[in-house]
């Protein structure tokens, strides 16, 4: 009796480490990198002699100013930016500005420790079709 309650308290004790790993991975996870809501863009800034781009959201503004902003940034009112030293930079601005002309929604993935000009940094950027949702996280 006692030997067989022994060998379950321990597989139970490893049975709920397991679990508590798990779980704080999860939490880890989310307190990473965030994306914004899918959204049009309506304002798009250059940087001031810096390779580097600024999009503002429709969906932050009509939301009254409910930004994606893992970093903490002291500016997320003033846009989403691209950081001048990101090798990705290029393409980000180019879908960027894709997405502004052709009126087309996009998602941003924030980064959750950089905040170049106290912005938010893009560090992806998702391109959607009007009118339509895959299951792609679009």
């Amino acid at each position: 009796g006692d030997i067989i309650m022994k060998l379950l308290s321990k597989k139970l004790l490893m049975i709920c480490s397991v679990a508590l790993s798990l779980t704080i991975a999860q939490v880890a996870t989310a307190a990473g990198e965030q994306w914004t809501d899918r959204s049009l863009i309506y304002a798009v800034e250059s940087g001031w002699g810096i390779d580097s781009y600024s999009v503002k959201l429709v969906n932050d503004s009509s939301t009254g100013g409910i930004y994606t902003n893992p970093a903490g940034c002291a500016s997320p009112q003033a846009g989403y930016v691209t950081s001048p030293t990101d090798t990705g930079r290029k393409l980000y601005q180019d879908q960027l500005r894709e997405a502004f002309l052709r009126n087309l929604p996009v998602k941003l993935l924030i980064s959750p420790t950089d905040c170049p000009f106290n912005k938010p940094r893009i560090i992806s950027v998702s391109l959607c079709r009007p009118n339509t949702d895959h299951a792609l996280n679009c």
